[in-house]
């Protein structure tokens, strides 16, 4: 089972897709910031959650929520506008921000994989900036955040439970 959380008009074949807005009669409608997820313990080996996750007004317990409906070893895809990123502020809708450290203070996930992106882009086209900049990414994010801001943040997150 897949769950692709705040799809917009993103549909995934292969996923419950799950949105505040049904944007077509393949989505199903929730609120995700209604607690608990309507969704039984264990269920999901693979999450979706892009650009979703900086419009949450708890994200410690969407976070709480995300890893209760995993199965052990799930996957927790994220996308997330990066806190220097002009999409960061652009949107009166989003509430949080992100930075490369953010998802180190979720002890219930391991992270996977953590990579900045200059701009948002297709899986395979990405431009040589963001292999120099993710080459030392906390020194980017001291040093040229500001002068040279990034778009998105990626990070794949594995869920810890005891099988």
């Amino acid at each position: 089972m897949k769950l692709n959380i705040g799809c917009g008009k993103n549909i995934c074949n292969d996923f419950i897709n799950l949105d505040k807005v049904p944007f077509n009669d393949s989505v199903v409608q929730y609120d995700l910031e209604d607690f608990p997820y309507p969704f039984p313990d264990n269920h999901f080996d693979e999450i979706r959650a892009w650009h979703i996750l900086e419009h949450l007004s708890d994200l410690q317990q969407a976070m709480d929520e995300l890893h209760r409906v995993c199965k052990p070893n799930a996957v927790l895809d994220i996308r997330v506008p990066y806190f220097s990123s002009q999409g960061a502020f652009n949107n009166p809708e989003h509430k949080r921000f992100f930075t490369w450290r953010t998802f180190e203070y979720f002890p219930k996930f391991k992270i996977e994989k953590r990579r900045l992106h200059f701009r948002s882009i297709p899986k395979g086209k990405t431009p040589i900036v963001d292999d120099l900049i993710n080459l030392k990414p906390m020194l980017y994010q001291r040093l040229f955040c500001w002068i040279f801001p990034i778009a998105e943040l990626e990070v794949k997150l594995i869920a810890i439970k005891k099988q």
